[in-house]
């Protein structure tokens, strides 16, 4: 009986029967190639001197006959080996318990060494080499090859795990925050999470209400919005008139100037635990339809913090309140800045040696004018000219103001004197321009707290305004005290229409007026 080999490719499930094959002789795979050696070579006597080594079997075709060549046949016919004989079955042993007789026997010699082994006495060390006569056994990967495919594989579950710490712990998804996902915004200290569905991101509205707005959710049926933001002023905080110019300036974008009110906040006021500046409004939407709403901000560690929520009137207002509260409490400040500390503008002195005096710039506001016609273009009695800095990094309008010391003669009161000088200078053209009134001011402040510096000189307040252009009206502030002989006295104004960006900071500026 026949016993089926197997190609010793462990990939190649090419099968043969070997019954046919000597030992010894070198064999072609016709499936992968791979080049063997049957069993131990036989000693046998010395080949054909026209052929020094073992006949080659090649597979190109069905053998004449089988094999079985006389002798001096020079290698085995086309098509070794032929199919297997019909009794054959793959599941039959590899071997029987006894080769049959003469297996691997030559003429006159024993027969060979009985093996099961495929490829007989074959090992990795005795395997002959692509393009030599002889058994080859697979080729197996290096040790470095291997190491770098598992280096490569350690590397991809390393990324992998990050990849996935990165989408837990920074969810920035497009949608409503029905599936958890929290914004973290560690530059400007705080997180949202973002309201559940119905609520949906309104990248419209955002883009239309800019900076400093990040976030902006709409819902349907009825319509309402929600509007949070966020700026960092580092080192210093962003002063109350500051939040109240974001709020006023997105209200500019979405109602009708002429229909816009305000009405103080009721209930409570704060957000993310701070202190708000809070009220209602109402008002016309310049696309249409009549709206209420509330907003509110605050300042915490130099970032300031903005939030806008509105629905139609009435109603509507009422049944969304919740619904808006509920948008607050999802934002929380991270507490990211606990060794914070506000950094101030440096307190810089303006002064003169001959005759003592010192004022304190405490807001960085100020620059002094050194051309000396200028000065004097201001008032003849003019020694110092003060104008505000511009940030020339902005490109929009800013307010202006003007500071003028003067050093003046008067035996009186120093603050009387000074007033009566101002007003004398501002009617010297009455008769062309009009004649300006001045009269006191007794009206709230509307700046910024201003930095605290030292000051106690005595001040006054005044409004001026045109007998033939009403419009044309000033805000001033001065003081004046006694230096030797001298009246020194300060002098601070820009437009009434811009006093609430300046009214706090002149009242600093002229009380900090010293005799030294």
């Amino acid at each position: 009986m026949s016993t089926a080999l197997k190609c010793p490719n462990p990939s190649c499930p090419y099968l043969f029967d070997p019954s046919t094959v000597p030992p010894g002789v070198v064999l072609a795979c016709p499936r992968c190639g791979m080049r063997f050696t049957l069993g131990a070579p036989a000693a046998a006597a010395p080949p054909p001197a026209y052929h020094e080594s073992a006949p080659t079997a090649t597979f190109s075709g069905p053998a004449p006959g089988g094999y079985g060549a006389p002798p001096g046949y020079p290698g085995a016919p086309p098509g070794y080996p032929p199919p297997p004989p019909p009794h054959y079955s793959a599941t039959q042993p590899s071997y029987p318990s006894a080769p049959p007789p003469g297996y691997g026997a030559q003429a006159g010699r024993p027969a060979a060494k009985p093996t099961n082994a495929t490829f007989g006495d074959m090992t990795p060390d005795t395997a002959k080499a692509d393009g030599e006569e002889g058994p080859r056994l697979p080729k197996r990967a290096s040790k470095f090859q291997t190491q770098i495919l598992v280096g490569v594989g350690i590397l991809a579950m390393c990324c992998a795990g990050i990849a996935m710490w990165y989408k837990i712990t920074h969810r920035h998804d497009n949608g409503g925050g029905s599936n958890g996902e929290i914004y973290k915004d560690k530059d400007r200290n705080f997180s949202l999470e973002p309201p559940p569905k119905p609520w949906v991101k309104d990248e419209a509205t955002r883009s239309m209400l800019s900076s400093p707005y990040m976030y902006v959710f709409k819902r349907e049926d009825p319509e309402a919005f929600m509007a949070f933001g966020a700026k960092d002023f580092a080192p210093s905080s962003p002063r109350p008139s500051q939040l109240d110019a974001a709020l006023d300036q997105a209200l500019d974008k979405l109602l009708e100037k002429d229909t816009r009110k305000k009405f103080p906040e009721e209930g409570d006021k704060t957000w993310m635990g701070q202190e708000t500046r809070a009220y209602k409004f109402s008002g016309a939407l310049k696309s249409g339809g009549n709206v209420e709403g509330d907003a509110r901000a605050f300042a915490h560690k130099g970032v300031g913090y903005w939030f806008l929520s509105w629905t139609g009137e009435g109603d509507l207002y009422n049944s969304q309140k919740s619904a808006f509260a509920d948008g607050r409490r999802r934002c929380k400040l991270l507490e990211l800045r606990k060794d914070w500390k506000e950094k101030q503008s440096p307190t810089v002195p303006f002064k003169n040696n001959v005759v003592p005096y010192t004022i304190l710039d405490a807001e960085g506001m100020w620059e002094e004018v050194n051309d000396e016609a200028r000065v004097k273009a201001e008032d003849p009695k003019a020694d110092k000219y003060l104008i505000t800095t511009k940030d020339r990094k902005k490109k929009d309008h800013q307010e202006e103001a003007e500071c003028v010391v003067l050093l003046l003669d008067g035996s009186g009161n120093p603050l009387a004197d000074a007033r009566a000088h101002v007003e004398t200078e501002a009617n010297k053209l009455a008769e062309i321009r009009g004649k300006t009134i001045f009269s006191e001011f007794t009206g709230e402040m509307q700046g910024d707290p201003p930095n605290t510096v030292d000051g106690n000189a005595e001040f006054a307040l005044l409004k001026s305004t045109n007998e033939r252009d009403p419009g044309h009206a000033w805000f001033y502030a001065i003081s004046a005290i006694k230096v030797g002989d001298k009246t020194v006295a300060v002098v601070a104004k820009c437009e009434f229409k811009q006093r609430a960006a300046f009214d706090t900071k002149f009242v600093q500026l002229v009380k900090s007026l010293r005799g030294s």
